[in-house]
């Protein structure tokens, strides 16, 4: 019989990122979220629709702040997967430090360590051009 357990750390590097990206999110949901309906004094005037270039150009900004705020959000993990025998002594401990970090609006992850042992330069070179290649 073979088990298998995992234990994920996460270590955020920008915590501020995500704490403005889930404020600024919690403001977008909660500025969507329709106020009840109200009976007004049919004198009071109602402010009009913005116009179709209007809504497109507050979107497109709204977009890139958000996109802005997530380039800034990079976090590590640390990743441990322990083998069991039936009578479950650990037989095989693994351990994987990955570094995620976010380009424009796509995330990645970098290898950083495998068993506690940091990869060779050869490795980081290629895990970079290939990051590189992609955002081209």
């Amino acid at each position: 019989m073979h088990m298998q357990f995992r234990k994920i750390q996460i270590e955020p590097l920008a915590p501020l990122g995500l704490s403005i990206l889930l404020v600024f999110g919690v403001c977008c949901v909660r500025a969507q979220t329709p106020a009840p309906v109200q009976p007004e004094p049919a004198a009071a005037s109602q402010q009009p629709l913005p116009g179709i270039n209007e809504l497109i150009r507050q979107a497109t900004a709204q977009q890139r702040a958000s996109s802005q705020i997530i380039q800034r959000y990079t976090y590590r993990t640390l990743d441990s997967e322990q083998d069991l025998d039936p009578h479950g002594t650990v037989t095989k401990t693994t351990t994987k430090e990955v570094e995620t970090i976010c380009i424009d609006v796509r995330c990645y992850q970098k290898l950083l360590a495998e068993d506690g042992k940091p990869l060779s330069d050869d490795k980081v070179k290629r895990q970079n051009d290939e990051i590189d290649r992609e955002n081209a």
